[in-house]
């Protein structure tokens, strides 16, 4: 009976380390996990609001430099102001300070987009970037802790070794190689999100009390690499098919031309080939 009783403790045990992170954590550290994401929605929703002030104000188009200096500005303080349970206010502030300005660099590209008529593009990738950031987190809290550390490290590893085919890009520059560095550039900061977080789980799980904006900036970095990377890949998508489609549309403007020119440069106003004895 001892025996049967350590086997099933010994088997519940390994049952609770095999099943999902998530779902091991207790409420004060999930409570905590929920105000990490949303000072990080708070954050984000900033980053749109400072993308619409400069839409609309174009006092703030004209000094994009401005409000590149003043992300550096409260980047910087951000990191000069301690990691306390009492700063938590005021760092919370220089967070969502910084993704505003933040918002009114990011226009500086995607804002020429929206005025050529490209807003297909930018909206897919905010779609496509808050499906990456969701998919990535969900998998990693959905799994055990060996299971996300395994598959982080292939990923890794994985990256850095189709890493050395960029070179052949730069030595042979073909469409296709450029394709392949855009994306192993868009895996990079999917990983930092599963890397970043099993740091938070780990960090929870060891009994510390989470800092919300430390592990909100994280998030908020990769947020914005996968979105940037996403619009890169997207545009040259959108660009080679309307590169192809003008070659098209000129290729059949083409045949057109000599179909009514006789394959010349001088108009014809009868068929290529009369009928005999006509002396056409």
């Amino acid at each position: 009976m001892k025996q049967d009783a350590a086997w099933s403790s010994q088997a519940s045990s390994s049952r609770r380390s095999s099943s999902s992170q998530g779902g091991r954590l207790s409420q004060r550290v999930r409570d905590q996990v929920v105000e990490v994401y949303l000072t990080l929605a708070a954050t984000a929703s900033s980053a749109l609001g400072g993308y619409m002030v400069a839409e609309r104000v174009a006092a703030v188009r004209r000094h994009e430099l401005a409000a590149a200096a003043a992300a550096a500005g409260l980047a910087l303080a951000l990191f000069l102001v301690p990691a306390t349970a009492q700063n938590v206010g005021r760092r919370r502030g220089l967070l969502w300070g910084l993704g505003a300005a933040a918002g009114a660099v990011v226009h500086s590209g995607v804002g020429p987009l929206v005025r050529y008529g490209r807003v297909g593009v930018v909206q897919t990738a905010l779609g496509l970037t808050v499906a990456l950031f969701s998919s990535f987190a969900a998998a990693v809290m959905a799994s055990s802790r060996p299971q996300a550390i395994y598959a982080i490290g292939a990923a890794a590893f994985a990256i850095s070794s189709l890493g050395w085919l960029t070179l052949l890009g730069a030595l042979f520059p073909s469409a296709a190689m450029l394709d392949l560095s855009m994306l192993l550039g868009l895996a990079v900061p999917c990983i930092s999100v599963a890397v970043h977080t099993q740091n938070m789980l780990d960090h929870a799980t060891q009994g510390h009390d989470l800092d919300p904006v430390t592990y909100a900036v994280g998030f908020f970095g990769d947020l914005m690499e996968i979105f940037i990377r996403l619009m890169a890949l997207l545009n040259n998508s959108d660009s080679a098919r309307r590169r192809a489609q003008q070659d098209d549309g000129d290729d059949g403007e083409d045949w057109q031309r000599r179909r009514r020119t006789g394959g010349g440069g001088k108009r014809r106003f009868f068929p290529q080939s009369a009928p005999p004895g006509t002396g056409l």
